[in-house]
């Protein structure tokens, strides 16, 4: 960015220029380690920026909505060429639903991946992982006695552990038991990303509109408005998303 650009943004790690409907329009700047950014331009609606990058700043300086944003990336640098993703659907596979083999845990992206901008999917495949070693934990904890010694003798282990040679006998009914877990984590993140994306002309989807997905969507415009204002709300909205 330009000298101008990074006194602005003295102190920022993120600016977002969020799409909120009718608006499709998106972009963002984030600080990376190495102290340069990286810009993100998009859109929802099959609105796509242009493929030559020659074409990216007049298709921001028209389309992206709010014109700070063309004003801070006047004048940088690309340091790369740019990369596109297409992949901004929500897909949830209900594997909860269906007879799964013994030992198959089938988690994160695998099981519901989520439009990039929300910044969700990592924040789940986490919050799955930490499920994941409760469950494990507690089937250690209820293993044969010689298992329970082994872990007490061994403070060293991790929780979610297998010992000695009872490591695969505590393991029945596994997967089912979690996926069943994972809808906790699921559920609301999934009401989030398209609870927000049902307002844009032209989404689709196969499941009803519930009371829930409504509520979010009208939520969501009062959370974003109130987190441009107060530095609270705005901190409880970066670390929903993983942003800090």
């Amino acid at each position: 960015l330009s000298s101008e650009a990074e006194q602005k943004l003295q102190g920022l790690n993120l600016v977002y220029f969020t799409a909120q409907a009718p608006e499709p329009h998106l972009a963002m700047l984030q600080r990376l380690e190495d102290g340069s950014w990286m810009i993100c331009v998009g859109a929802y609606q099959g609105l796509y920026p242009p493929l030559q990058d020659s074409e990216l700043p007049a298709y921001i300086q028209r389309d992206v909505w709010h014109p700070a944003y063309s004003q801070l990336i006047a004048g940088s640098t690309a340091l790369t060429p740019s990369s596109r993703f297409y992949g901004t659907s929500n897909i949830w596979r209900h594997y909860e639903e269906i007879p799964l083999p013994e030992n198959l845990v089938i988690m994160a992206d695998s099981v519901c991946s989520f439009n990039p901008v929300y910044g969700q999917g990592m924040a789940v495949a986490a919050m799955e992982a930490i499920a994941l070693d409760s469950l494990l934990s507690r089937r250690n904890m209820t293993a044969t006695p010689a298992a329970a010694t082994a872990l007490a003798d061994n403070p060293h282990s991790t929780r979610s552990s297998s010992i000695g040679t009872s490591r695969y006998n505590n393991l029945q009914g596994l997967s089912e038991e979690f996926q069943h877990a994972a809808l906790t984590v699921l559920q609301p993140a999934w009401d989030l990303a398209t609870g927000m994306e049902r307002k844009f002309a032209g989404a689709k989807s196969n499941e009803p509109k519930p009371f829930m997905a409504a509520f979010i969507a009208g939520y969501t415009d009062v959370v974003f408005e109130l987190a441009a204002k107060d530095m609270v709300v705005r901190c409880c909205l970066d670390f929903a998303c993983l942003l800090v």
